[in-house]
């Protein structure tokens, strides 16, 4: 009996490898892109106001590639030059009920079958940050529905600020925006999950490093941020916002702390500039 318990799960795991590889778009087209705007947009898919379309205007595959394994650009290795140069529009039509894992899939499946890619995976020891709730509890107001993104959503296009100098958003969707200045950054986030800000914490332009959600916080949630890019040391100075680090913890009521884990890169073994036939 255990034999064939056994077997029936290592066939369902056959099948279920199998389902993801064959995962794809309803209908999908890539090309060049024609246009003159260099401003890459990408809107749409499962989490989005528009969960059965997905839309991306002058992107890189570099960055399509990045959508599709949820990486940030030091995670993505072995690209040849052209791959951060030429600009690509994809549309694609996402079946009904899509989750975020199976549009990724997606994704990866359609950028394989286009442009002939193969990738392996590597395991890296790197530096990144443990975000967990303060000695006194977090600082942040849940969100007035209770909804948000587990996905930052860049924002484009210049904002009104208030009298402190945090950009004012547009009330209705989860949104994140920033003003950036010599005495320090200004960032006001709405409906945001620790998910999305752990991904937001991960960017050049604030921490640059990995960071690891483990405050158990599930809400999403209204908040503002000031800090400065410099180190702790360097940062100490009456004209500079708070260093990062300091700032999240003193406003937000979270602790990112330094440590030491595996991170995951996926390395290019073959890809063509050539896109196949739609």
């Amino acid at each position: 009996m255990i034999r064939v318990w056994l077997a029936l799960v290592f066939v369902t795991a056959a099948w279920a490898q199998r389902d993801v590889s064959r995962l794809s778009f309803e209908v999908a087209t890539i090309r060049l892109s024609g246009s003159q705007d260099e401003i890459t947009r990408m809107a749409g898919g499962p989490g989005t106001s528009d969960p059965g379309r997905f839309v991306a205007r002058n992107a890189e595959l570099s960055l399509l590639m990045m959508r599709a394994y949820g990486l940030h650009d030091d995670e993505l290795r072995g690209r040849p030059s052209w791959m951060d140069a030429i600009q690509y529009d994809v549309v694609a039509k996402v079946p009904p009920g899509t989750t975020k894992e199976q549009f990724r899939v997606m994704l990866q499946n359609l950028l394989a079958e286009r442009f002939r890619i193969r990738v392996h995976r590597e395991a890296e020891l790197r530096k990144v940050y443990e975000l967990t709730v303060a000695k006194n509890g977090p600082k942040l107001k849940l969100a007035a529905n209770g909804t948000g993104t587990d996905d930052f959503v860049p924002a484009g296009g210049p904002r009104l600020a208030d009298r402190d100098s945090f950009p004012i958003l547009p009330p209705g969707q989860p949104n994140v925006a920033c003003g950036h200045f010599p005495q320090g950054s200004y960032c006001t986030f709405r409906m945001f999950r620790m998910a999305a800000l752990t991904e937001r914490l991960r960017l050049p332009n604030f921490l640059g490093h990995s960071v690891i959600d483990k405050t158990g916080l599930v809400g999403a949630y209204d908040f503002t941020l000031n800090f400065s890019q410099l180190s702790a040391d360097l940062a100490a100075t009456d004209f500079s916002a708070p260093p990062i680090e300091v700032a999240v913890q003193q406003q937000l009521g979270l602790k990112l702390s330094p440590t030491t884990a595996s991170v995951e890169v996926i390395v290019i073994d073959q890809v063509e500039k050539t896109v196949t036939e739609n």
